[in-house]
């Protein structure tokens, strides 16, 4: 479903009409927890949701692909996420 904004500390993103979405962040490696936030900004076009709010984890254990010093390595992360109707 698009209209879904996504929103990290570093930047914001939107849902595909799928209600896909693919955030790319470059940060220090080493673990931390991120904080996404998913908010309807389309009103009642796609069903009107609440906002929801979710932690995710990184570990630099996780880390692959490292290439050298200056490149830690990725890790990918698949999230899903169901929105609840507003009441």
């Amino acid at each position: 479903m698009s209209g879904i904004q996504i929103i990290t500390e570093y930047d914001t993103s939107y849902s595909d009409t799928q209600g896909n979405f693919r955030k790319n962040m470059n940060v220090i490696p080493e673990d931390r927890t991120f904080v996404v936030q998913f908010n309807d900004i389309d009103g009642a076009t796609n069903g009107d949701y609440e906002s929801k709010e979710i932690m995710v984890d990184y570990k630099e254990a996780d880390l692959e692909n490292e290439e050298d010093e200056w490149y830690a390595g990725s890790i990918t992360k698949k999230i899903d996420v169901t929105l609840n109707p507003k009441k």
